[in-house]
């Protein structure tokens, strides 16, 4: 037994691959949005509702009802409206056309005979516009609703269409929902036959279902199965949660996938559940040769066509892709020369500090080693110059002999004196020198004959030796520290 599961191609997905080729689409309700429509509810509005108008009036009621065209551009933009009944669609959902071929024969009270608004209106830019519909309920009494909506769309003019290239404007639907009681309708579900055609580029096998009540069929589950006449099981297909508007019908599609139709007889088995519903239903049908064929040859050139389009939406994601790639390595390439340029930049910044602290180095270097050798030299220069010997007369005091020599022999002068007597014996030879003085109860005196020059050279040239050695440990702790530093970064 070969069983098939029909698989539906999604409208979602097209819109998609379109919108990648299509310029300038319209988006829903958001901060981007050109224009957005909000409905003014009114006091009669059903509570729990605020998104749309659902409304209760009696037979013969007239109201006005009011909505909100917000332009979000500085430019005035002209809208058109427009007063559409509600169907359902071949994927079960509720649609909103004003221009349909033909409505289910069992749709009494359309809303597009009830409501009536003006065509276009003009709004300033950042403004907003307000739309009226006036409405009048039907003078007779009817259980159930009456559904609707009016849709706002920007209208262009031939030659914005031209130069935008749109040929699909967005536009918004609010849905109204009149009703005259709350009488409860009970679910209700015709079955209307069997057909085969085509549908999203796939054969399918239609049945055509019919919702006769003036009420929103909710939650509705179809599951169908095709069999052959010898029972044998060929295709079968599932939906839950559909959703059918009011007085509507519509075919539900079995899917063939990429099956060609072949010739045959062979029946249907479909089950409908929903609250308070649960209806099966069998029928047979046949499929001649010919209306196999003609359909094949179609689906064939339908799966060519289809396959162009595929083809171009394909090449275009492609070069959008590669194009992307280009700019994305493009940015890459860009911050990584921008990263290259900053190393090269900190690696000379790194380098000049180098060699600042090289010459640094070296400059204290030399300064601390002159600094050094001219110490050095004025020590040197120091010590001959206290080899001289300096002659200096001395006061006569009391009984004093001196002698004149060029003899370089130290006498020693003796002194005796006492508290009681004040005569002084000094004895002087050529060389004077500082005289040590020793006072004591003897009251002697003696005093060699140079006399020695001041220390300041001396002290000079240490404190020169010592400024020497600072800045040559300055220089070498620079060094040291700078080589440290250079093997941390390598």
């Amino acid at each position: 037994m070969i069983i098939i599961q029909g698989k539906k191609i999604r409208w979602w997905l097209l819109t998609v691959l379109f919108s990648l080729i299509l310029p300038n689409v319209a988006y829903a309700e958001d901060n981007q949005a050109t224009y957005f429509v909000k409905p003014l509810l009114t006091e009669n509005q059903r509570k729990d509702v605020a998104d749309y108008f659902d409304i209760q009036l009696s037979p013969d009621g007239k109201q006005t009802l009011q909505l909100e065209i917000h332009n979000n551009t500085a430019e005035k933009m002209t809208f058109a409206t427009v007063i559409e009944n509600a169907i359902t669609n071949d994927h079960g959902v509720i649609e909103y056309q004003h221009d349909a071929k033909e409505y289910d024969q069992t749709l009494k009270h359309q809303l597009t005979d009830l409501a009536k608004v003006e065509e276009t209106i003009e709004v300033d830019g950042g403004s907003v516009g307000k739309v009226e519909v006036a409405v009048t309920m039907p003078g007779e009494t009817f259980d159930g609703i009456v559904l609707g909506g009016i849709r706002v769309s920007e209208k262009l003019s031939e030659e914005n269409q031209k130069q935008s290239g749109i040929s699909n404007v967005f536009s918004y639907v609010i849905p109204i929902k009149l009703w005259q009681n709350d009488t409860v309708i009970p679910n209700k579900l015709n079955f209307k036959g069997v057909t085969i055609g085509q549908q999203s580029f796939e054969n399918v096998i239609k049945a055509r279902l019919q919702n006769p009540q003036a009420a929103i069929l909710r939650g509705l589950t179809l599951e169908a199965k095709v069999f052959k006449k010898n029972g044998q099981a060929v295709y079968e297909e599932k939906q839950e949660e559909m959703k059918l508007a009011p007085n509507s019908s519509f075919d539900y599609a079995i899917s063939l996938g990429t099956n060609e139709f072949k010739a045959g007889k062979y029946y249907l088995e479909l089950t409908a559940k929903a609250e308070d519903l649960n209806e099966t239903w069998k029928e047979e049908f046949e499929i001649t040769g010919k209306e196999a064929k003609e359909l094949n040859d179609e689906l064939v050139f339908k799966k060519q066509t289809n396959l162009g389009i595929y083809g171009l939406a394909a090449a275009f994601l492609v070069a959008v892709f590669v194009i992307g790639c280009l700019l994305y390595r493009q940015k890459k390439w860009q911050e990584k020369s921008k990263e290259t340029m900053e190393t090269k930049k900190m690696k000379k910044r790194k380098r000049t500090k180098k060699q600042s602290k090289k010459v640094l180095i070296f400059l204290l270097a030399v300064s601390g080693f002159t600094l050094g050798h001219r110490a050095s030299a004025e020590t040197e220069g120091n010590n001959g110059l206290s080899d001289a010997t300096i002659l200096i007369k001395p006061k006569e005091t009391g009984t004093t002999e001196t002698q004149s020599s060029s003899s370089t022999t130290d006498d020693t002068t003796t002194s005796d004196t006492t508290t009681s007597d004040t005569t002084t014996n000094t004895t002087t030879t050529g060389k004077t020198t500082t005289g040590k003085t020793t006072s004591g109860t003897t009251g002697k005196t003696v005093s060699t004959g140079k006399k020695t020059l001041p220390q300041t050279g001396e002290t000079t040239n240490k404190q020169l030796v010592s400024l020497g050695s600072v800045i040559l440990l300055c220089a070498t702790t620079v060094f040291i520290k700078t080589e440290r530093g250079k093997q941390d970064e390598e």
